[in-house]
């Protein structure tokens, strides 16, 4: 990927990138892997393997950033602490949750509450670990969706709605 001309390096055949920010700006493809072993041997340990269109596939880690400037310029992403555990509270680049303008995509999405026409995270969506959930009273390990995920309780939702 030694390319100094951008028509040149996305024609590469090994799926190069252009980022006209870098130098040089023509790169190899972060995470370009065809099996799970060696995308989750990554040396920088930036890429994870997931399903994307019905296929396995190796992908950077989506907000990977040590830096807060760098998380902040990306729109997708939130500079916050991690909700759990309480200890050892260290500040960390989050992929923020639940941006679907579409309600029928929100509601697909268990982690997601379609309200006043904007899809908004799940109050217990941020624990992502059943030990964090089990802690909150007003949240539950729910076992019938794939991943589980923390939800509200059915009793807490009735409260909030009286």
């Amino acid at each position: 990927c030694a390319h100094t001309v951008e028509a040149d390096c996305l024609a590469d055949p090994k799926e190069c990138v252009w980022d006209a920010t870098k130098s040089p700006p023509c790169s190899e493809k972060p995470c370009n892997y065809d099996s799970e072993t060696n995308c989750l041997l990554d040396p920088e340990r930036k890429c994870e393997w997931k399903n994307v269109n019905g296929k396995d596939t190796c992908i950077p880690i989506p907000c990977f950033y040590d830096a807060q400037l760098d998380c902040d310029n990306d729109d997708k992403c939130i500079w916050m602490a991690p909700v759990c555990p309480l200890v050892n509270v260290t500040m960390k680049c989050e992929e923020k949750k639940c941006l679907y303008t579409a309600k029928a995509e929100c509601k697909a999405d268990a982690a997601c509450l379609w309200k006043n026409n904007a899809c908004t995270e799940q109050p217990c969506a941020k624990y992502e670990e059943e030990s964090c959930c089990d802690h909150v009273d007003e949240c539950t390990w729910g076992i019938s969706v794939t991943p589980s995920v923390c939800i509200e309780e059915e009793c807490a939702k009735i409260k909030d709605e009286t």
